[in-house]
């Protein structure tokens, strides 16, 4: 055991879920970029874009957890 106590475990980035899937599936399928990560410096409209699009799952995120994602997030306590 390791002493911790789970608060809360959810997915995050679910609404990305299914483009980032696609995106991989692809990338693996014509073996592009082999080895290498999916970051990169996104230009501006897209950053904004995506930027809203997690402001958006923030505020639901509060009131409930997200079924499926791209991120797991999982807040634990000291157990007392």
């Amino acid at each position: 055991h390791t002493g911790l106590e789970i608060v809360r475990m959810t997915y995050f980035n679910s609404l990305l879920f299914l483009p980032i899937l696609l995106f991989r599936a692809l990338k693996k399928l014509f073996r592009l970029r082999s080895g290498q990560t999916d970051i990169f410096e996104a230009p501006f409209l897209l950053n904004e874009i995506l930027a809203r699009l997690f402001a958006l799952e923030r505020f639901y995120l509060r009131f409930m957890n997200a079924p499926l994602g791209v991120s797991l997030l999982c807040i634990a306590k000291k157990r007392s």
